[in-house]
């Protein structure tokens, strides 16, 4: 995997410009942002009803399908230089993609090592954004790796979920991000599954459509 070969973000719904509410879905490994439009974004879209046209989505592709090649909590050096490769594409987004467009209106969704991913980026740059949704992910780092985030979050709603035996991302670690975002000032809601699914689950995609909804219903 070779470092800054990332692939085009794709769009979907509303242009950026026009658009009440922008949705930033940040894939996982071994996927890409098709996964996301089939399991999260139109789902969300078809929830919305007539509103839905004021919606528009930025995916992000990760090159070879993933952002960093090892699990979210080896140690950070190992999963250098893709990691910051990886946050810089977000960066990017929301210096490029976004500069013109209020914060409030955006939302960061991630799934699996996409979800991670968006913890990760938010909690290094913290400022209060529409919302944002971590499907079974935390912050990135070893287990003993310290999770406070030195920022506010300004009373951004933040929506966690995960399943209790997941085998790729522990409940504690979610959890554990859960409670740093909560102290750094987010409205953080956390829903553990009673499964091992490693899956995107329709009460999620329900959460994340509350969250488009209540900024729909602000404009």
């Amino acid at each position: 995997m070779t470092s800054h070969h990332h692939r085009p973000t794709v769009s979907f719904g509303a242009d950026v410009a026009a658009a009440d509410v922008i949705i930033v879905a940040v894939h996982g490994r071994d996927q890409g942002p098709d996964h996301l439009i089939e399991h999260i974004i139109e789902p969300v879209v078809e929830s919305l009803g007539p509103t839905a046209m004021r919606v528009g989505a930025l995916l992000p592709q990760g090159s070879e399908q993933r952002w960093y090649p090892e699990r979210y909590n080896a140690p950070i050096a190992d999963n250098q230089p893709w990691l910051d490769d990886a946050l810089s594409v977000l960066a990017g987004l929301a210096t490029d993609d976004l500069a013109l467009v209020d914060p409030e209106r955006v939302v960061w969704v991630g799934f699996s090592q996409g979800a991670c991913l968006v913890a990760e980026y938010l909690a290094r740059w913290p400022r209060r954004w529409g919302g944002a949704a971590v499907l079974t992910g935390g912050r990135i780092g070893p287990d003993d790796h310290d999770l406070e985030i030195a920022g506010e979050f300004g009373a951004m709603p933040v929506y966690f979920g995960v399943g209790r035996n997941d085998e790729w991302v522990t409940v504690e670690r979610v959890t554990a991000t859960a409670d740093a975002f909560r102290s750094a000032g987010a409205l953080v809601s956390v829903d553990v599954f009673d499964d091992a699914d490693h899956v995107i689950r329709p009460t999620e995609v329900s959460r994340v459509a509350a969250l488009c909804h209540a900024l729909l219903n602000q404009r």
